[in-house]
């Protein structure tokens, strides 16, 4: 099973999102901060990320 990281501020998103690729047998973790977001695909290990271009205090652009 793909393990996926889903990283969006808007909660009701990421729990409709996270609910649909748990209906597809996707493993998925989800944050609704960015900083998490950044911790979380730094240390920890993904198939894939999805996430929001612009997020608050930091977004897809950052350093």
């Amino acid at each position: 099973m793909p393990k996926i990281l889903l990283v969006d501020d808007d909660k009701q998103t990421c729990l409709q999102v996270s609910q649909w690729l748990g209906q597809e047998m996707h493993v998925v973790e989800a944050c609704t901060d960015g900083e998490d977001g950044m911790y979380r695909a730094l240390n920890f290990s993904y198939d894939i990320i999805v996430l929001d271009w612009e997020m608050p205090n930091i977004d897809c652009f950052s350093p």
